[in-house]
């Protein structure tokens, strides 16, 4: 049985916004304005039972899963679905290791759930989260970087772009409630972590999916569902309190001539850390953690500042 990998566009496909003008990229869903489209999150959750990456941004009051009735409440859907998603999104949910670390501003990142799922809604229309996807199943990442200028990719090319020297890429493969066991049956001799290639490609799509699929079906019963993607309002205030106050601020420490570190070490704190390293490494790609900006930098700035 062939397992074809679905990819929708829930995501923008390229972010094309000014550095003041980008969001925390939390679109709305059309069918229902007030609410975002699924968006993946990082399972893991804080004694609390908040989910940590959420937490960080919003609060941990704000940041709880709506809860399954039990445990063993049947997993009622079964889908491959893969999609490009924002790289600071990305990092800010901490989907995944592979994109920690320096990331330049044109990198790109994409993920694919294959999973059994249920859907959990929120009766409270003012609850922050709407609506909560548990599930159990693979998570793969893909950070890809060096993309030739003007290719379009999505998750089923960029393999064969890779091969073909059009792009880099890596991957990390992240087990959601199957267990260590689980993942060792799944992906038998398949690394978690490496390069991603064409051979990797239809290696998950022809071999993994197959097992992995069989597998849940035979362990229905054993298998613990995570809260492993979110719907969320988004707050008015979102863009302003998470991007544009820190990119304001980056923008004044390359206007000083101040270096990344120096700019994350006057934060102390009160702005996001990943915003100032997506700004720094938009400006300045090559510039190095502790190198100064150049005068055209500085500049460019100041000018900016002076428009916004």
């Amino acid at each position: 049985m062939q397992h074809k990998l679905e990819t929708r566009p829930d995501f923008p496909l390229k972010n094309t916004a000014k550095p003041h003008e980008r969001e925390l990229m939390l679109p709305h869903d059309l069918a229902m304005e007030s609410a975002s489209p699924w968006l993946p999150i990082n399972p893991a959750r804080t004694a609390k039972g908040a989910w940590v990456s959420l937490a960080k941004l919003v609060g941990e009051d704000k940041a709880h899963p709506i809860p399954l009735e039990s445990s063993t409440d049947p997993m009622t859907s079964f889908t491959f679905v893969a999609r490009q998603v924002d790289l600071s999104l990305a990092a800010k949910l901490g989907i995944g290791t592979i994109f920690g670390g320096t990331l330049n501003w044109n990198d790109q990142a994409f993920y694919l759930d294959a999973t059994a799922y249920t859907d959990r809604y929120s009766d409270n229309p003012g609850n922050y989260v709407y609506g909560t996807r548990w599930g159990v199943g693979l998570r793969v990442l893909l950070h890809v970087s060096d993309v030739k200028a003007g290719l379009s990719l999505n998750f089923g090319i960029v393999g064969a772009a890779a091969q073909l020297g059009f792009a880099r890429a890596s991957y990390e493969i992240d087990g959601i409630g199957i267990g260590l066991e689980g993942m060792e049956i799944v992906l038998h001799e398949m690394q978690t972590v490496g390069d991603f290639t064409g051979e990797t490609y239809y290696k998950i799509q022809d071999a993994i999916l197959p097992k992995l699929s069989d597998y849940l079906k035979t362990n229905a019963g054993a298998l613990k569902p995570e809260a492993y993607q979110v719907q969320v309002i988004q707050p008015i205030d979102i863009d302003s309190i998470l991007g544009a106050r820190s990119i304001v601020f980056t923008m004044r420490r390359l206007r000083d001539g101040c270096s990344l570190n120096e700019a994350l070490t006057k934060s102390a704190g009160k702005y996001d850390q990943e915003e100032i390293k997506f700004v720094y490494a938009k400006i300045m790609p090559a510039l190095g953690p502790d190198d100064h900006p150049s005068e055209k930098a500085r500049d460019d700035a100041s000018e900016w500042l002076k428009d916004n």
